[in-house]
């Protein structure tokens, strides 16, 4: 920013103060877009971990009905007799 030597402001100078508070201005509201940004991200984010959520909850299913299944089939296995008298 050139100084100026006189006491009056020129164009120049007010035109440079001028752009500041305007990008100043601009910064001011990136932040907003940011994190709109920010919470789309988030969003997909935890779309994604709910998903994988779901898919382990159905595998936890199918492992636990798979292990039930194999309980009941221990124990039948246990009260049946088999006659090895021929």
């Amino acid at each position: 920013m050139p100084v100026a030597t006189d006491k009056e402001p020129n164009q120049v100078d007010l035109l440079c103060r001028l752009m500041g508070e305007f990008i100043n201005t601009q910064q001011k509201s990136l932040p907003v877009t940011n994190d709109i940004d920010k919470i789309t991200d988030m969003a997909k984010q935890l779309g994604t971990e709910i998903a994988e959520e779901e898919a382990l909850q159905r595998r936890l299913d199918a492992a636990i009905s798979e292990l039930k299944r194999i309980e009941r089939e221990q124990r039948t296995i246990g009260k049946t007799k088999i006659n090895y008298n021929f």
